[in-house]
């Protein structure tokens, strides 16, 4: 369990804390620290994303062909939707599920997610392709 000063620094500097520094925000750690520390279990986080994932599954389980054919009759995306694509959408589905305080709630991905993730993995050089979300219909 890190200390206050640590916790605070990560968490001001991920834009994560709301309000100004003040001894209130130290005592509420100080009380809450203590119920994580006793009950935190990491066998419950399970396994982190990585690229690829799960590409052995989506190649067994939807052909290309059914791909193109979904994305052209339920979508207005007029680019073609690859098996690699797909890992990187389920991967961060995935991340949105497993982060979230209510497990099993978090049904849908945050909308940045998937173009972040992109982001990342392409400028890491893991990718090549990119993604955005788009101009918004007028």
């Amino acid at each position: 369990m890190p200390l206050y000063d640590e916790w605070n620094e990560y968490y001001e500097k991920n834009r994560c804390n709301t309000g100004e520094e003040d001894e209130q925000r130290k005592k509420r750690f100080e009380v809450v620290s203590k119920y994580v520390e006793k009950q935190f279990d990491p066998s419950k986080i399970g396994g982190m994303y990585h690229y690829g994932d799960f590409m052995d599954d989506l190649l067994n389980d939807i052909k290309q062909e059914e791909i193109n054919r979904i994305v052209e009759d339920h979508t207005n995306y007029r680019y073609k939707l690859t098996h690699q694509d797909l890992d990187i959408g389920l991967g961060a589905h995935w991340i949105a599920v497993r982060s979230h305080m209510q497990y099993g709630k978090q049904l849908s991905v945050p909308r940045d997610t998937i173009p972040a993730l992109f982001k990342s993995l392409k400028g890491k050089g893991i990718i090549k392709r990119s993604c955005d979300l788009g101009r918004p219909e007028p």
